[in-house]
């Protein structure tokens, strides 16, 4: 049985996932593969959960997306002009677009700050220790196309020697 943190399943779930999906033919390594995530799927689905956000933030966020959009400026296709990430916004625009997305997020203060506090909560759930009893295999039926961070993140069912 191996002590690990929640937060370290979600990286192990997803690299199961993606070794679920190679072509490796070795079916007892196949097998683990699919044992260990059988194993932690709960759990993960758990914490999966539980990173969704609220229907009022869902909410908040459709409002913010379409000021956003009814503010940016437009590319020659009619989708929005995005860099690092953000609209950008018309210049002319700007001064209106930002007292209403001030006042956007003022009204949708309280629903904003639990959607932070549950966050802070998430992750110190993440940091909580559980005990996982992976079904272990030996190190000789492990796939030789494994990436050292592959190999790092399963290492607490791979028997060396």
């Amino acid at each position: 049985m191996a002590k690990i943190q929640k937060g370290q399943l979600l990286n192990i779930s997803q690299v199961l996932s993606e070794l679920a999906q190679s072509n490796n033919e070795n079916v007892k390594f196949k097998y683990a593969i699919a044992k260990n995530n059988k194993i932690i799927e709960q759990e993960v689905t758990l914490l999966n959960e539980m990173q969704k956000p609220s229907a009022a933030v869902q909410g908040f966020e459709q409002k913010r997306q379409m000021l956003c959009m009814e503010n940016c400026i437009k590319k020659e296709d009619g989708s929005p002009d995005i860099k690092d990430n953000q609209f950008q916004i018309e210049p002319e625009k700007k001064e209106e677009f930002d007292a209403k997305m001030k006042e956007l997020y003022d009204s949708n203060k309280e629903i904003l700050d639990a959607e932070q506090a549950q966050h802070k909560a998430f992750y110190d759930i993440l940091s909580e220790e559980v005990d996982i009893p992976f079904y272990t295999i030996s190190v000789d039926n492990v796939s030789g196309d494994l990436t050292q961070q592959q190999v790092n993140i399963l290492t607490d069912f791979i028997l060396v020697g």
